[in-house]
C-alpha cells in the first residue's frame, strides 16, 4: 500500500497470512481492499480494510474450482469473480475459465455469469449493475464481450481487432480496453434500448504499461484519467496518464 497524496510516502504491508495474496481490487467504499489468498490446497477470496484495523475477512472460498480473483459491484451487492473450471493450476490464460457472480447480501450458489468450454476471464461490471463485460476468447482470439446482468440476454462483442482488459467509465457511458495492437481503446455505449456501442476510438498506444491476458492491470479515475505501471524495461514506477491527447502527439512524432 502506498499513500500517492504524498509524495515520500513509504510502501507499507497490508496482508501477512497465506503464501501469496494478490489481484487486489477496492470495495466500491474506498475503505478495503478485497484480494486472492493463496496457500497450499486452499484459495480464497478475503477483505481487508485499508487502514490495517481489522483483521482479514473472508468473503468466499471454494474447494473444487479454482478461485482467481474477483472485485465488488459497485452497490456493495456482487462479487463479481472467476474460477477455473477443474482442479488444476489455471493461473496460465490457455487453461479453462469461467466468470461468476456471488450475490454477498443473500449468499447461495454463485451465479453463472459466462460459463462455456471457452476460456472467459477479466469480469468488469457496469457501474449501475446491469452488464458485465469480459474477455473470451469464443471467436478463436480474446475479444470483449458484454451480456446482462443478473439475467440473460443477447450477448454483444464490443472488440474488433482482438481485446484486453476491460473496464467502464465512472458514469457506465464508456467501456475501455484494450485492443490487439496494444491501443487503449474508448467504446461509447448506449443503453437506452438495450446494449449497443455507437463510437470506438484509440486513446493512446498501451505498449509501454503492464498488461495481463488474466486480469486488468489498469485504473481509469472517475476524471478519465489511467492509473497505470510502466512495464519493467521501461522503468518501474506507476505512471498517471492525463491529456492523453498530447500523449499520443508525442508518441506518434518519435
Amino acid at each position: 500500500m502506498k499513500d500517492l497524496s504524498r509524495a515520500q510516502s513509504p510502501l507499507r504491508r497490508l496482508t501477512l497470512d497465506g503464501l501469496t495474496n494478490d489481484r487486489p481490487s477496492w470495495t466500491p467504499d474506498g475503505n478495503s481492499v478485497v484480494y486472492l489468498a493463496r496457500s497450499p490446497g486452499a484459495r480464497a477470496i478475503y477483505s481487508l480494510r485499508a487502514d490495517g484495523s481489522e483483521g482479514r475477512e473472508l468473503i468466499l472460498e471454494n474447494s473444487e474450482y479454482r478461485l482467481l480473483g474477483g472485485e465488488i459491484s459497485a452497490d456493495g451487492r456482487w462479487l463479481i469473480y472467476r474460477q477455473g473450471q477443474d482442479r488444476q493450476d489455471l493461473d496460465d490464460a490457455s487453461g479453462a475459465s469461467d466468470v461468476l457472480a456471488y450475490d454477498l447480501q443473500a449468499g447461495g450458489e454463485p451465479l453463472p455469469v459466462a460459463a462455456s468450454e471457452f476460456n472467459e476471464r477479466a469480469p468488469a461490471m457496469s457501474p449501475d449493475g446491469r452488464w458485465v463485460a469480459y474477455v473470451s476468447d469464443q471467436s478463436g482470439r480474446d475479444e470483449i464481450y458484454v451480456r446482462p446482468f443478473p439475467d440473460s440476454g443477447p450477448l454483444v462483442r464490443v472488440s474488433l481487432e482482438g481485446g484486453g482488459e476491460p473496464t467502464w467509465s465512472a458514469d457506465g457511458r464508456e467501456l475501455f480496453f484494450r485492443d490487439g495492437t496494444q491501443r487503449m481503446i474508448a467504446a461509447a455505449v448506449s443503453v437506452d434500448d438495450g446494449f449497443r456501442i455507437t463510437d470506438q476510438q484509440a486513446l493512446f498506444p498501451s505498449d509501454a504499461y503492464q498488461s495481463s491476458l488474466l486480469t486488468r492491470t489498469y485504473q481509469v479515475l472517475p476524471d478519465g484519467r489511467f492509473l497505470m505501471m510502466l512495464r519493467a524495461d521501461f522503468g518501474e514506477s506507476i505512471v498517471l496518464v492525463q491529456n492523453w491527447g498530447q500523449f499520443v502527439d508525442e508518441r506518434l512524432s518519435n
